[in-house]
């Protein structure tokens, strides 16, 4: 899974500077430590740590937390903050003390960068939410209040995700054919290759309303069929974007997300590996002994660790929880190999898990939960090769906040985003008599009719009343038959009766 960097340009803020309060985002293992160093040298700015982890004290290989050389004489703030046993720590303090750190750094001309994954913290200053001071802090889970009308610094931000959820968006700038006109004669000579290279998808983008989808379907229907059976013809948007994928490398939409997740996996994988090899084990078993009090007091009822609060929440102390509570000895027999190597797989696939979810709250918070009105400008670079990062990510990311920061119009388009239409959440109260369902809101009722219940539901009503009918017709001809069959022996009753007259 290759990584794409966006920009994003928030609205100004009550505080007046040229400064822009930048904000680093990302899945984990995406290059955030390396992007917020470069940036705070070249453009005189600090970093504020926005990884609840981090905060913490002890545990710097499993926090995966930036070293001192790593941090190249660049201040960091929010970092080894809380003693490792501290548990009172929450959304409110965090952003109580990173408001007051970003306004005293924008007062001395310093450029503010945060920097973290714990998505929570980055929402409640990005978006100026708060989770209710009289709710406990849950965590990821928890329930966001707006508070619009609250001061915030923010006037820009920076996100690093996954491609694997918004394919590639550079635009092509060659001449396509039309592809709302009839195909020419040329065209149909050309193989379904060279049509493809010929496509200018901006230009079909911006006459989206004359583009035959129909047509640009069945092209897609013959180079990639894999996508196409999953895409409507009408969703010319998305059939657009599959066709484009393939002219930008030459593979298959779904080939290429494959290929994407497969490196991201191994990058991830590779990431865990390293962490032990630095010395990741040692550093829990130092941590489990020295804490082994606390961390029993708070054992569940099974004997493990309570891993659900503070520092204990990290990822590698849950999953190597069997294995460190063998003796030195028992490590080194079959059993302890094999605990040791389920650890090491459990820690992998948390790591994974982590970064997907990252990945779709960035999806969710900037495109899919908010008002268009209020979302603002974002702008892609492609980071998928971590050897070309400098060329790709760094630099550029360099030119553009040196746009932004001298009120240049950004030279980079922004990034554009298909996203699934917001549901309609008004309350409607209506109940499906075919199938008994009750629905109270109107997303849920269009969401019900549209089922496949409510379907098979309606066919099997139709297929009983036509029974029903069936059943009634037959009756019916049955009772007229013998009605007739009545008046025709009393018929013959009276006829016989005058003949004997």
């Amino acid at each position: 899974m290759g990584n794409t960097l966006k920009p994003i340009l928030l609205p100004s803020s009550s505080i007046m500077t040229t400064k822009p309060v930048t904000f680093i985002l990302g899945a984990t293992g995406t290059g955030k430590t390396e992007l917020s160093i470069a940036l705070a040298k070249k453009f005189n700015g600090e970093v504020i740590n926005a990884d609840a982890m981090q905060i913490y004290k002890g545990l710097d290989i499993v926090t995966n937390k930036v070293t001192v050389e790593e941090q190249d004489g660049v201040p960091h703030h929010l970092l080894d903050l809380l003693d490792s046993e501290s548990l009172s720590f929450t959304i409110h303090d965090f952003k109580r003390q990173a408001t007051a750190t970003i306004d005293s750094l924008l007062s001395a001309g310093k450029l503010p960068i945060i920097v973290g994954g714990t998505n929570y913290y980055l929402d409640s200053l990005l978006w100026n939410s708060l989770i209710p001071k009289h709710e406990p802090d849950t965590g990821p889970s928890h329930r966001f209040i707006p508070a619009e009308n609250l001061p915030s610094p923010v006037t820009a931000s920076f996100l690093i995700t996954s491609p694997s959820e918004e394919v590639s968006q550079d635009v092509s700038q060659e001449v396509s054919h039309d592809m709302s006109q009839d195909v020419s004669q040329d065209v149909l000579r050309c193989s379904d290759d060279e049509i493809i290279q010929g496509l200018d998808t901006n230009y079909l983008r911006l006459h989206i309303d004359k583009v035959d989808s129909g047509k640009l379907h069945s092209l897609l229907m013959r180079v990639d069929k894999e996508t196409a059976v999953t895409m409507h013809p009408n969703t010319a948007r998305k059939v657009i974007r599959a066709l484009e994928v393939i002219k930008q490398h030459g593979k298959t939409q779904s080939e290429f997300l494959a290929q994407i997740n497969k490196k991201a996996d191994e990058r991830l994988n590779s990431r865990v590996e390293k962490m032990v090899e630095r010395g990741l084990i040692a550093e829990l078993d130092s941590f489990h002994v020295q804490h082994n009090e606390s961390l029993l007091s708070r054992s569940s009822a099974e004997g493990h660790g309570n891993y659900t609060r503070g520092i204990f929440q990290c990822i590698g102390f849950k999953e190597f929880n069997d294995f460190l509570l063998l003796s030195s000895g028992e490590r080194k027999s079959e059993r302890g190999l094999q605990l040791f190597n389920e650890g090491l797989s459990a820690m992998k696939a948390a790591t994974r898990r982590y970064a997907k979810y990252q990945n779709k709250w960035v999806r969710k918070q900037f495109f899919e939960e908010r008002n268009p009105g209020f979302v603002p400008p974002v702008y892609s670079f492609d980071s998928s090769e971590r050897s070309k990062y400098m060329q790709s990510v760094v630099e550029p990311c360099i030119e553009l906040l040196g746009e932004i920061i001298r009120g240049d119009v950004p030279t980079q388009p922004k990034y554009r985003l298909e996203t699934k239409p917001k549901a309609d959440n008004r309350v409607v109260y209506k109940t499906c008599e075919a199938c008994g369902v009750t629905c109270i809101r109107l997303c849920e009722w269009e969401s019900h009719i549209k089922s496949r219940k409510h379907h098979k539901r309606l066919s099997s009503l139709r297929k009983s009343k036509l029974r029903l009918a069936k059943a009634r017709s037959e009756l019916l001809t049955t009772l007229t038959v013998h009605e007739n069959s009545l008046k025709t022996s009393e018929c013959e009753e009276v006829i016989g009766s005058e003949g004997h007259a």
